[in-house]
């Protein structure tokens, strides 16, 4: 197995390394210093040290850097339009236009999936207001 040298560390983590012990005294004051605070000033560093050994052949960091990569593009927003659904009968057209940018390739299967999801909760709402309504009308026509 191959040892890395991480070298000597940076600026941050030096001053943040240095602060705790400054924390520990103040601790009352809510000064203190946690792990995370250590990280994030570290993020930079250690970031272009993955970078750095995914590029040297580090099997480890190249498929951390391949996944965070993949992530991040699989998590973009898609810029698509549906048709209006003010009714459930609207519904059908929305799928459609779902069904049909996924035929084209302009949207990801997993993409019309999660807006199906967010529609059939929309339709849900719409068709728990409609009963509302009516159950509404039937108790005010016997009242």
């Amino acid at each position: 197995m191959k040892q890395v040298s991480l070298g000597k560390p940076s600026a941050p983590i030096m001053d943040a390394a240095s602060s705790v012990s400054t924390c520990q005294h103040d601790h009352q004051a809510n000064t203190d210093m946690t792990a995370d605070d250590l990280l994030e000033a570290a993020a930079v560093p250690l970031m272009r040290k993955t970078i750095e050994l995914a590029l040297s052949g580090d099997r480890v960091s190249l498929r951390y850097c391949l996944d965070r990569l993949a992530r991040s593009k699989a998590a973009r927003p898609v810029p698509f339009t549906l048709p209006e659904v003010n009714n459930p009968e609207d519904y059908a057209a929305a799928t459609r236009a779902l069904l049909e940018a996924v035929a084209m390739g302009a949207l990801h299967s997993e993409d019309a999936a999660a807006r199906v999801k967010l529609l059939e909760a929309h339709v849900q709402a719409l068709t728990l207001q409609d009963l509302v309504s009516r159950l509404e009308y039937i108790e005010a026509r016997k009242g």
